[in-house]
């Protein structure tokens, strides 16, 4: 495949944000229309779950009286007035409670025609953004095309909608030219209950000019008959309407009034608008006229904008569409986005420990979880770029997993600045002095559902008791460990306030919203998990758990080297009780008390 060829491949491909009602309305009696346009999007924009709730009819939804209370885009079919009771227009749908109160969860409308776009935009004054997308006509054979030499004199009249019967029963055939009026009769229709668009009950006088069709007819005789028939319509009022668009793709002679919703699609010049009954027999008895109206229509420019691929674009470019999230479902989908989501990041910064890696990431590659995670390798030590390199390019057929080699040493705060790199919603921090055992991720992912969603954990960490800071010598709160309780992952779960982050679990969101409060001095740098802690526990009123831990994980015999581990470096316990000072004249721990066990 070149490069042009897999270009126009992918831009076929849809990002699927939306799922349809439980039973869309899909108006059934037409031959495709629009039960075609909801196939089309069931087929290119409907979610593997979850996703915007697309409401197919809003008018019919509505005059159920249903409040739709969670995030939709729905269509809008209706014209101002109509002449139903059951069925609200325009008019009586934006005053209606039930409309007005879904409105809030609204994030866009659709509409077939610029008549009902202009309405709700003066009426909804800006509530909802509403955008406009054409009517596609449904693909049928090419042999089905309208064709002169087929034409046996039917004039057909089509379809329930806003049509006009009376018209069509008193329409006077020309004489001579051998026409026979046919009216294909829609599922349902009442002739008995007609009424005009101001509810005025209407009596239909029938007469022997008409023959009815009472039953539907089959999509392979309506199909012929467009081919080999012209048709004429009278309606009260029109948006996008099906008849129409069936006769523009086929180039069937459509003789119909004049109406804004028909000539955005057929344009004004339509040669075969009429505005008087004694036109229209006028145009019937014209056969250059009726034979120009078929070449009009064959190359209408419109057409082009009509099919259902068109209609996908037009739609999903939208920025009613765009704007709506893409699912959990989807996101995980490298068809559907950039930057694939998981359901978890694993992030592990190494610098003098290299040799544990490769033992760490085979501990990570025989995990039980039954989600899927990427891991964050941040190396730290430029001597060791190459090493890890070479490490890591046996795993990355096994694993989801970045490598990023760092020129100098970012110490632990890099744990902050991974929020913005990570592709989940939720961050595991792994040391590189721990082993994982098979459980480590779902123990967390579990116990996080246990306490959750506003919640951190760990395995480690310490609890303050309530006293007073020694002012000549604030150092000895870390020395004597007085007031300082320490948990290690062989206790029992239990909250606590400063969270050791060697093994540690935190929702993105609160990573990101911890790292909006500036830390006191560049050197906090050094105790980033205390000054975390701070944060989240003072400013954020996040409970930190410490979780039992003693079978999900096993320390390095590296892990309590003064050499290496962090822990005791000078600059580091420096400023662990730099920051002691700090938090406690701010009032923390006091604002959180917790006990010792």
């Amino acid at each position: 495949m070149d490069a042009l060829a897999a270009k126009n491949k992918e831009s076929l491909s849809f990002q699927r944000k939306i799922k349809l009602e439980v039973e869309p309305t899909q108006w059934t009696h037409h031959r495709g229309g629009w039960s075609y346009v909801l196939q089309l999007m069931n087929d290119s924009l409907v979610a593997k779950d979850g996703g915007t709730l697309l409401i197919s009819a809003v008018e019919e939804w509505i005059s159920d009286e249903k409040i739709i209370s969670e995030p939709w885009i729905g269509f809008i079919h209706q014209v101002p007035r109509n002449n139903y009771f059951y069925y609200p227009d325009l008019e009586r749908l934006v005053e209606d409670e039930h409309f007005l109160h879904s409105l809030p969860y609204c994030r866009g409308i659709f509409v077939l025609s610029c008549v009902v776009k202009d309405f709700l935009l003066q009426h909804l004054k800006g509530i909802v953004p509403v955008a406009e997308v054409l009517y596609p006509f449904t693909p049928f054979p090419d042999s089905k095309m309208f064709e002169w030499s087929k034409f046996d004199g039917k004039v057909i009249f089509i379809g329930e909608f806003l049509r006009k019967f009376q018209d069509f029963y008193d329409l006077v055939l020309p004489e001579g030219k051998g026409l026979r009026k046919i009216l294909v009769k829609s599922e349902g229709v009442r002739f008995d209950r007609l009424r005009d668009c101001s509810m005025n009950p209407l009596k239909l006088a029938t007469n022997d000019s008409v023959e009815v069709i009472e039953e539907r007819l089959s999509n392979e005789v309506y199909d012929e008959w467009l081919s080999s028939s012209v048709v004429f319509l009278s309606l009260f009022d029109a948006p996008a309407n099906t008849t129409v668009i069936e006769c523009l793709s086929r180039n069937t002679p459509l003789v119909i009034n004049r109406l804004p919703g028909i000539e955005e699609y057929l344009g004004k010049e339509y040669p075969l608008f009429y505005d008087s009954l004694q036109e229209a027999t006028d145009i019937l008895a014209d056969d250059a006229k009726l034979k120009y109206g078929t070449e009009y229509l064959q190359s209408l420019p419109i057409k082009s904008k009509l099919s259902g691929d068109q209609f996908i674009r037009s739609f999903s470019n939208t920025s009613i569409y765009r704007s709506l999230p893409l699912p959990p479902s989807e996101a995980k989908d490298p068809t559907q986005t950039s930057f694939p989501q998981y359901d978890l990041t694993v992030i592990i910064c190494s610098y003098k420990r290299v040799y544990n890696i490769q033992k760490i990431l085979e501990a990570f590659k025989g995990q039980d979880f039954e989600g899927n995670f990427e891991i964050i390798l941040w190396n730290n030590n430029p001597e060791t770029q190459s090493e890890l390199s070479q490490i890591v390019s046996k795993f990355r057929s096994k694993m989801d997993i970045r490598l990023i080699q760092s020129s100098e040493n970012y110490y632990c705060i890099v744990r902050l600045a991974v929020a913005h790199l990570m592709r989940s919603e939720f961050l595991l921090i792994c040391d590189d002095d721990v082993i994982p055992r098979p459980n480590y991720v779902s123990t967390f992912t579990s116990k996080y559902k246990e306490y959750g969603p506003k919640a951190i954990l760990c395995c480690r960490g310490h609890v303050f008791a309530p006293h007073e800071v020694n002012v000549e010598n604030p150092k000895v709160f870390w020395e004597t460990y007085e007031h300082l309780r320490f948990y290690d992952e062989s206790k029992p779960d239990r909250q606590i306030h400063f969270v050791h982050a060697d093994n540690c679990f935190i929702p993105r969101k609160l990573l990101i919203e911890a790292s909006t409060y500036p830390m006191p001095s560049p050197d906090t740098a050094l105790v980033d998990d205390y000054w975390l802690s701070f944060v989240l526990s003072h400013h954020l009123d996040v409970p930190l758990w410490k979780i039992y831990g003693k079978d999900i994980f096993d320390s390095t015999p590296c892990s309590e080297n003064a050499e290496i581990a962090l822990y005791f470096n000078k600059r580091v316990e420096n400023e662990r009780v730099n920051f002691y000072v700090y938090h406690t004249s701010k009032g923390w721990p006091i604002s959180r008390p917790l006990k010792f066990d």
